[in-house]
């Protein structure tokens, strides 16, 4: 099979390569060619060159007959002859670049969508027309921006009217050729090679639509700053009837701005969209990225997980060992507090220091908003009101779906969390029934622990960063779409990143700002809450105390696990507690809106509730399935009720630690709030006997 790709290594980008060069074109007799004439070497670089002193490069002899088929088709093509074309055109991109390949030239391999026709020997009319008219219109434009004396007017006006036009042929133009790609990949029985041509088609077609899709943005950027510097000029002249007209071509201008971020903007999701998840499959699917990820993110939870669950609770535990119940609530305190200050500044130091940083990707990006034009047996048209709603609805669900995906591996979501049981509970339990045995004190039992929570963190984090990377799902016409891919890496030098990260780190520290204070508040209520759980299995552990040491080691070390299980279970409910009552405020708000929508009016704002983190909780409880809670699973799965399960579970148990913590924030707060309307109660009831006093004194 022919190598997969539209010739160039690199980004999408532009090469220069020899500008002596000249275009082998298919010649067909009776047929007329491309209107672009020969192709400038300056205008597409890379395009259709060839080598001096190097064999020129020739179609195969099949390709050549298919080419002269093509050219001598119907402008207008069924189904059939869109998908012969564009298997026509991959394969002529695949010899290109072969032929470059041979002769020591990978770039000049390069063929940019719009020339593939004239190299071809056919014509692509709509693309030439559109090149031609932004390459004269970017002309026109740089020349009347260059002039040192104020424009004419209406040739501005005039200017702004053909970029519009120029916007809505580029689009219609993207929006039919995605639209045909897409009729073309819902038909079936496909090998693997034309599967190959196909999609080397359309990456050429996406890169082409890449490139194009910032010409026409910055050519309206230039002549908005243009007339709108012109228009305050004016205005300071004291020249208000000439200002009024730039003003006007100021405001159009503006209005084909946001064009540009509607219409324009979705047919050039749709058209570069191939591109786009083939950069995201590159990346994510490399197995050098993925063991960045495991050794980055790996060494990142190791020392945070070495540093808080480990040494800080380990080494309170055991100073307060004659203590069990200054234990809970003294390491819960300690834990909770290192957990933050660990995860703003050790962490984020560590992960710039080594690498291997994954972000999400954004669900819109790969699933753009459906494309408002179809193609049908060939022919493009307008997708009614209820095709697209019947389209926008399967890219929700779709989305919703991809959102689970990126859920899945992380703290907040049951899949997620269970890995990360896996290793610390076999660890500890590990650690656990090898000690069980040996006469350590306690600080070197706590030393064990801390050894346990780095090999145990480091798994987990590794884990949970080269699976990120794998995570995908995929759409109706069968293609991945990944979770996670590489963080974009800084040019900065370590040190400035770290320094960064430290400052960034102790911002979010301050116990001062209302927000930090609740973190802290809710990983220190999460983790006390947690400790007291785990508690409950030490009388086990003490009961087989004299046993014999197989049994001891081994029940020893089953309790051991089950008790990582529940500390980290409860704590990590509550370390999430606050982004849940962020989601949950977000969707009242979404959901007032909609039925003041209804009702045809607008919703007032929401004023600040009380006991928000206990709302949240008793939501865990009665509603885990809810549509904005962080979902790992699919809904009406069984993976999903025991997902709810799960939920339920940790639910219980924040409700004690909100309730205590949303005490401390909102207690003072209604306090004096109800003291208050004593007051006025009070004050209320003496004015009123005050009154009816001097009623009885007139009386008389």
């Amino acid at each position: 099979m022919s190598p997969l790709g539209i010739g160039s290594s690199k980004q999408i980008g532009r090469v220069q390569t020899p500008e002596h060069d000249n275009i082998e074109l298919a010649k067909v007799q009776g047929v007329k060619t491309s209107s672009r004439g020969p192709v400038d070497p300056h205008q597409v670089p890379g395009d259709l060159q060839q080598t001096r002193n190097r064999a020129p490069f020739r179609m195969s002899s099949q390709l050549a007959r298919d080419a002269t088929k093509l050219a001598k088709g119907k402008q207008k093509m069924s189904a059939d002859q869109l998908r012969h074309r564009m298997q026509v055109e991959g394969r002529y991109l695949a010899e290109r670049m072969a032929h470059a390949e041979q002769i020591g030239e990978p770039e000049s391999g390069y063929v940019s969508f719009s020339h593939i026709a004239a190299g071809l020997g056919s014509e692509n009319s709509i693309a030439d027309e559109i090149d031609q008219a932004s390459a004269q219109l970017s002309r026109q434009l740089e020349e009347l921006l260059a002039e040192p004396a104020r424009p004419d007017q209406s040739n501005m006006q005039h200017m702004t009217g053909l970029l519009k036009d120029l916007l809505n042929a580029q689009s219609r133009l993207f929006a039919a050729h995605a639209a045909e790609y897409e009729e073309v990949r819902r038909m079936p029985n496909f090998s693997t090679e034309d599967k190959a041509d196909i999609l080397r088609s359309e990456l050429s077609f996406a890169t082409y639509a890449t490139n194009s899709a910032v010409q026409i943005p910055a050519m309206v950027d230039k002549a908005l700053d243009k007339a709108s510097v012109i228009a305050a000029s004016l205005d300071t002249l004291g020249q208000p009837e000439e200002a009024a007209q730039w003003h006007a071509t100021a405001n159009e201008l503006k209005e084909v701005q946001k064009d540009i971020s509607s219409d324009f903007k979705t047919a050039i999701d749709q058209a570069k969209l191939s591109l786009v998840l083939k950069q995201y499959q590159d990346t994510s699917s490399d197995w050098k990225n993925q063991g960045r990820a495991f050794m980055g993110q790996g060494l990142r939870q190791a020392g945070l997980s070495g540093f808080a669950l480990g040494a800080v609770r380990a080494f309170t535990l055991a100073g307060m060992a004659n203590h069990p119940v200054a234990q809970v609530f003294g390491a819960g305190l300690t834990t909770g507090i290192a957990h933050e200050v660990g995860t703003q500044l050790l962490a984020t130091a560590i992960l710039e220091i080594v690498g291997g940083a994954t972000r999400p990707i954004n669900s819109a990006e790969v699933l753009p908003t459906p494309n408002k034009l179809v193609s049908e047996d060939g022919q493009v048209r307008p997708r009614n009101d209820e095709e697209m709603k019947k389209e926008m609805d399967l890219v929700n669900a779709m989305r919703q779906e991809h959102e689970q995906s990126k859920n899945a591996n992380k703290t907040g979501s049951l899949p997620g969390e269970a890995k990360a049981w896996a290793f610390f509970s076999g660890v500890q339990g590990a650690r656990a029934a090898i000690t069980s045995d040996m006469d350590l004190t306690a600080f070197q039992d706590a030393g064990a622990v801390t050894l346990g929570s780095i090999l145990a963190g480091f798994f987990m984090g590794g884990t949970h960063g080269a699976d990120g990377l794998n995570a995908k799902m995929t759409d109706q016409f069968g293609r991945k779409l990944h979770a996670h891919t590489m963080k974009e890496p800084s040019d900065k030098p370590t040190g400035a990143r770290v320094k960064k990260a430290v400052d960034d780190g102790l911002a979010k520290l301050n116990p001062f700002e209302t927000a930090n204070r609740k973190v802290f508040e809710n990983k220190v209520a999460a983790m006390i809450a947690s400790m007291g759980y785990a508690k409950i299995l030490d009388p086990a552990i003490d009961a087989v105390s004299g046993s014999s040491p197989a049994m001891k080691a081994g029940l020893t070390g089953l309790a051991a696990g089950v008790q990582s299980a529940m500390l980290l279970s409860q704590a990590w409910g509550g370390f999430g507690l606050g982004a849940q009552v962020t989601a949950d405020k977000k969707a009242l708000a979404t959901e007032r809106d909609r039925k003041a929508l209804e009702q045809g009016g607008t919703a007032a704002p929401a004023g600040p509730r009380s006991y928000e983190r206990l709302r949240t909780a008793l939501n865990n409880t009665t509603d885990p399935g809810r549509e904005h809670f962080t979902h790992a699973t699919k809904a009406g799965t069984l993976s999903r009720k025991a997902e709810d399960a799960y939920v339920r579970l940790q639910g219980v148990g924040e409700m004690v630690e909100a309730l205590v913590t949303d005490t401390l924030e909102d207690g003072p707060g209604l306090l004096a709030e109800a003291g208050s309307s004593v007051k006025k109660a009070f004050k209320g009831n003496k004015v009123e006997a005050s009154s009816s006093a001097q009623g009885d004194t007139s009386k008389k």
